[in-house]
């Protein structure tokens, strides 16, 4: 099992903090992304269409390149601005 979190306006926007996504050996973060988002306009939209979203898996950034193990935990952070 897989835990994705979602951060700040990201969360916002789609409605949901965590979602638990069954685990599949060799799979990317990108192939997740991809599958989380395919009934889901407002997923797809946030999470597939802005390159800009950065991901983190075990809390260190990582590409949506990277292979995920059994129990890795993915953070999907929109872009900040501050001042």
């Amino acid at each position: 099992m897989l835990k994705f979190l979602f951060f700040a306006q990201l969360a916002d926007d789609v409605g949901v903090q965590l979602m638990q996504v069954d685990y599949i050996e060799g799979w990317q973060v990108q192939q997740y992304l991809e599958k989380i988002t395919a009934e889901n306009t407002a997923l797809k939209t946030a999470l597939l269409d802005d390159e800009s979203m950065m991901v983190s898996v075990n809390q260190s950034i990582a590409a949506r390149s990277n292979v995920l193990a059994d129990g890795d935990e993915v953070g999907l952070l929109p872009p900040f601005s501050g001042g």
